[in-house]
């Protein structure tokens, strides 16, 4: 009998970057089969999006497909008398710049930045309004759905304290861990994980006020291995996957401009800052056989009084005292004993293309390339299989 698979999905923030997340994310669902589903999802930002209509959709991929083809791309499709794959009569560097006035599904200008340009900035708190993007995950995401499908979790930054918030959906929040939201999770947690200042406005959600996760940290990894860890928790023949999905490529070309600069600027600050590779989760692994090593041995003088007393004689002859009842029931050594292996990993990085990584550029043609590229990188990257950690 084949063992059980728990897979978790975790999903950068990056604006239109997200459309490369969801083109590895249909190349996935593509892969697995009819009624696969992942078990948990993490996100940030436009991760967090994504992550909500793929849990909270009753029909996650054609939903994501309009979010993104449809909802979210800045300009109607081409008339008929274009050729095909015509966007719009506007030169591409217009349409990459269009979002600058707004995005109808996700957000609008506020009007003091066209009526008074120059005293804006002094009333109000963000250039947009996103009250557009709460309307329209109203309308795609069931909130039964987003808390009982899947484990949801998605991050956030208190503007007040500067800690990171994590918000967890029902069924994440019964099996434990610490999250910030009392209640259920719903499309204003996403919201707040997804404020970026100073273009978007700070979200009140339950009595504090949110920006953008992306600015603690912008890859919900820890996220995702805490409650991948909690699937299954007693459970020996449970295997453990986790997918990660870069929008933000580290390196890059020398900037020629101040565009360059300030998008050169953004890939640096949100990149993931930790080298997802062979190498971490051998570590991770090494650490976790080490333990278990530890509980065995600790296990093995629990039962043998004689030998217990032994041991523990010739630890107090050399220094303080020491017993193994008291490293049992260490609250630290509790906490290392819970965690659990990856088993396998798989990372889906972002291409290193210049013009890919606008992630204002909301125009359909963008969309559309990134949509196919996270599609064709998941496949490359043999999305359909179980890419085993094996250690040496």
């Amino acid at each position: 009998m084949a063992p059980t698979v728990r897979t978790a999905l975790a999903l950068q923030g990056g604006g239109a970057l997200g459309a490369y997340e969801y083109g590895a994310i249909k190349a996935l669902y593509e892969a697995r089969g009819p009624g696969f589903r992942p078990d948990v999802i993490t996100g940030i930002s436009i991760g967090a999006i994504n992550a909500a209509v793929l849990a909270g959709a009753h029909d996650p991929i054609p939903a994501l497909d309009r979010l993104w083809r449809e909802d979210f791309a800045v300009l109607a499709p081409a008339p008929p008398f274009l050729p095909p794959g015509s966007a719009s009569l506007l030169p591409q560097i217009l349409q990459q710049r269009l979002s600058l006035l707004g995005n109808t599904s996700m957000y609008r200008l506020r009007p003091a930045y066209l009526m008074a340009p120059l005293l804006a900035p002094f009333v109000t708190t963000s250039v947009y309004d996103t009250a557009p993007l709460r309307e329209t995950l109203a309308g795609v995401v069931d909130p039964d759905n987003l808390n009982h499908a899947s484990r949801v979790v998605v991050t956030a930054v208190n503007v007040e304290t500067g800690q990171q918030a994590t918000f967890g959906n029902t069924l994440s929040r019964e099996e434990g861990g610490k999250f910030a939201n009392p209640g259920p999770l719903t499309v204003d947690h996403i919201r707040a994980s997804g404020s970026l200042p100073p273009g978007f406005p700070m979200t009140e959600v339950d009595g504090s006020s949110y920006w953008d996760g992306g600015l603690y940290s912008n890859t919900p990894l820890s996220e995702a291995i805490n409650c991948l860890e909690r699937c299954d928790e007693g459970s020996p023949d449970v295997r453990r996957e986790l997918i990660v999905v870069e929008l933000f490529p580290r390196q890059g070309n020398l900037p020629g401009d101040m565009q360059e600069v300030m998008g050169r600027l953004v890939n640096i600050l949100f990149a993931g800052k930790l080298d997802l590779d062979h190498k971490l989760f051998c570590k991770y692994s090494e650490f976790i056989d080490l333990v278990d090593q530890l509980r065995l041995l600790l296990d093995t003088l629990n039962a043998d009084a004689p030998l217990r007393a032994q041991v523990e004689a010739a630890v107090a002859a050399r220094g303080p005292s020491v017993t193994v009842e008291r490293i049992r029931t260490h609250p630290a050594y509790q906490e290392l004993i819970a965690h659990k292996r990856v088993n396998c990993f798989t990372l889906i990085p972002f291409p290193a293309k210049q013009d890919l990584g606008n992630a204002a550029d909301f125009s359909q043609d963008a969309i559309a390339a990134r949509i196919e590229a996270g599609y064709q990188e998941a496949r490359r990257r043999g999305i359909g299989e179980y890419h085993a950690v094996d250690c040496p």
